[in-house]
């Protein structure tokens, strides 16, 4: 592994690739699957080496690796081959969370397995506390809409921003929802969330560098909140850049989203823009107009 990322030595691919082999053939667990995810990662068009891959991870699970058990759960998922697909996805659910992730989500979207959001809970649970980000995420959404477990919007936050602040995008996104829309006022608002998050207080710090252009148009809405949900929106577009919409569509800029309409990468965002657009020039003409959205 070393050599192969270029720890404490330079990088060479053929001496990470020679000692792999070397530790598989010893038929060490972690030495096969090392070596079934370099072939992975380094020849996966080879044919040949498809095969040999999948029967390293097969050797290593059987041996009770759990992250090879989900690798083979993979690539029996590639193979369509759901039963074993789910056996050693829930066999590796001992201590991965990545397996503990795929499993809450297939319960809560009832893909492959009969839907049951209690278990989605669980797994999201399970995986959460190992730090896992995108179940963060999910587990968030559990608590908000009361998923296999009571609601709790306190929690949902929380979870959000812990999300948030590992890079995944949604997470940003619901949080700017909240403000945008003045959403859960007692739990946004409240000391106990806030004061939690330390690294949270030190981000809003910087919500207030934010432009105050175009505060006209939210003059309903608490400024603050705006700007937070500006900030956030900006976090997740980022890293998605079909967050733009919302960073424009909530400061009515009309000319960047027009912009948006010529990117081929967010054609499916037109419809949402074009409506946007055509409401916006709609209540500018006739301020009295009631709204269709």
């Amino acid at each position: 592994m070393c050599y192969e990322l270029g720890i404490g030595t330079s990088s060479n691919l053929d001496k990470a690739l020679k000692y792999y082999q070397k530790s598989a053939a010893a038929n060490n667990d972690f030495g096969m699957l090392s070596l079934g995810r370099f072939y992975e990662k380094y020849c996966a068009h080879n044919k040949a080496k498809k095969k040999q891959i999948f029967h390293l991870y097969e050797k290593s699970a059987k041996q009770g690796n759990h992250q090879a058990m989900y690798n083979l759960a993979l690539c029996y998922e590639k193979k369509r081959d759901q039963e074993n697909m789910i056996f050693w996805l829930k066999s590796a659910s001992v201590s991965s969370p990545d397996a503990q992730f795929r499993l809450g989500v297939m319960y809560l979207k009832g893909k492959y397995v009969e839907r049951n959001e209690c278990s989605a809970y669980e797994y999201f649970s399970q995986a959460s506390s190992h730090g896992h980000p995108k179940s963060q995420f999910y587990l968030g959404l559990c608590f908000e809409f009361g998923k296999g477990t009571e609601k709790n919007l306190q929690k949902s936050l929380e979870l959000y921003r812990k999300s948030a602040e590992k890079g995944i995008p949604e997470a940003n996104f619901k949080i700017g929802l909240m403000y945008e829309f003045e959403l859960h006022q007692h739990v946004l608002h409240g000391h106990s969330v806030d004061n939690k998050c330390e690294k949270c207080k030190h981000s809003d710090k910087r919500i207030g560098q934010i432009s105050d252009a175009n505060s006209d148009a939210s003059s309903d809405k608490n400024t603050e909140n705006v700007k937070k949900a500006v900030y956030y929106y900006q976090r997740a577009a980022k890293i998605d850049n079909r967050y733009l919409f919302h960073v424009y569509r909530i400061t009515n800029n009309i000319k960047k989203l027009e912009e948006l309409l010529s990117d081929k990468k967010l054609v499916s965002l037109a419809p949402s823009i074009q409506l946007f657009i055509g409401e916006y020039y709609l209540h500018k003409n006739n301020p009295t107009c009631i709204s269709f959205c």
